[in-house]
C-alpha cells in the first residue's frame, strides 16, 4: 500500500565488522525519516557521530536523487574526538536532531553541539557546575516540550542521585551555575540512600603513559583519611597498593562507582584500576 517499501528494493547502507560492533551503530532518523544518524568506528580508532540523507534508498523512482546527499549518500561528520568514542547522544525531543553529544575520555563530558539551541547549551552548562559537588552527568531524558529534563548524577564515592532540570528556568545571565541553578534543578530521589553516610572516596582518574608511547586512562581510590590529608594540602603518604588490570581489550574502566574499590580503601589500600 503507500507509505510501504518493497523488500526488494532495499539496500545496505553500511555493514560493520565484530571489531566495530560496540561503538558503531544507528542512532536513529531525524522527524522527516530522511536523515539518518549513526555512530561510526570504521577505520577510525574512535567512533564520530555522522549523519546521512538516505531518502534515494526509499524514493519512489529507483533512480531518484535528493538535492542533499545524492548519489551513494554524502556522509557528514558532526562531532569527532580522537581521545574517545562518541558514546551517547542528546537528541531534539521533535526533530529528533542530536543536539549534544556525551564521550568519556578521563571523566564523562557532554559537549552542545553547533546546531544546539541556546537554553541547550546553558542547560549544559548548568549541569557541569552541578556535577562538582553532585557527580558527574551519565545520563539526560528529555520531555516533548523540553520544559522538564530527567539528570541522572554518578559520583563515584556515593549514591546516584536523579533530578529534574527545567532548562527555560536558567537565567541567560547565569555564570558558574548561580542562582539559577538552584531553581532549575530539582531533587528527586538517590538510588541507594543507606550508601550516603558510608565513609566513600572518590575514584580520580590518572593517565599514565606507556613505552609504546600511548596513554592509558587508569583511576586511583585512597583511603578516605588519606584523601582528606591530600585535599588539605598535606603532604602524600605511601600506602599498600592493590592493582586491579581490566580485561579486554573490547572494554575499559569507567569513571564511576566501583564497589570493590571501596571495600579495599576501606581496608587501608590504595588501588589502581588499569
Amino acid at each position: 500500500g503507500e507509505g510501504t517499501i518493497s523488500l526488494d528494493r532495499l539496500q545496505t547502507f553500511r555493514t560493520f565488522g565484530f571489531d566495530e560492533e560496540l561503538n558503531s551503530r544507528a542512532v536513529g532518523f531525524d522527524e522527516s525519516g530522511d536523515i539518518l544518524f549513526f555512530a561510526d568506528g570504521k577505520d577510525t580508532d574512535t567512533a564520530a557521530l555522522k549523519k546521512v540523507n538516505v531518502s534515494r534508498w526509499f524514493a519512489s523512482s529507483p533512480d531518484a536523487e535528493t538535492e542533499e546527499g545524492g548519489g551513494e549518500g554524502e556522509e557528514t561528520i558532526l562531532f569527532h574526538r580522537e581521545s574517545a568514542d562518541a558514546e551517547s547522544f542528546l537528541r531534539n525531543p521533535t526533530t529528533r536532531i542530536p543536539e549534544a553529544v556525551r564521550f568519556e575520555y578521563t571523566e564523562p563530558e557532554w559537549v552542545p553541539l553547533p546546531n544546539a539551541p541556546p537554553h541547550v547549551a546553558r542547560a549544559l552548562e548548568v549541569l557541569s557546575d552541578a556535577a562538582k559537588t553532585r557527580g558527574l552527568v551519565s545520563s539526560i531524558s528529555r520531555s516533548t516540550d523540553d520544559k522538564t529534563w530527567l539528570v541522572v548524577f554518578s559520583p563515584t564515592d556515593g549514591p546516584v542521585l536523579y533530578e529534574i532540570l527545567r532548562p527555560f528556568d536558567i537565567s541567560e545571565e547565569v555564570e558558574d551555575g548561580g542562582d539559577g541553578q538552584t531553581s532549575a534543578l530539582e531533587k528527586l530521589f538517590v538510588s541507594l540512600p543507606e550508601l550516603a553516610d558510608l565513609p566513600l572516596s572518590r575514584r580520580e582518574p590518572v593517565v599514565i603513559p606507556t613505552r609504546d608511547n600511548r596513554t592509558m586512562v587508569s583511576y586511583l581510590s585512597l583511603p578516605l583519611w588519606e584523601q582528606r590529608r591530600r585535599d588539605a594540602g598535606l603532604p602524600p603518604r605511601a600506602f599498600p597498593m592493590v592493582l586491579t588490570v581490566h580485561g579486554g581489550p573490547w572494554s575499559r574502566d569507567r569513571h564511576q562507582f566501583d564497589h570493590t574499590d571501596q571495600i579495599m580503601q576501606n581496608r587501608g589500600y590504595a588501588v589502581l584500576s588499569v
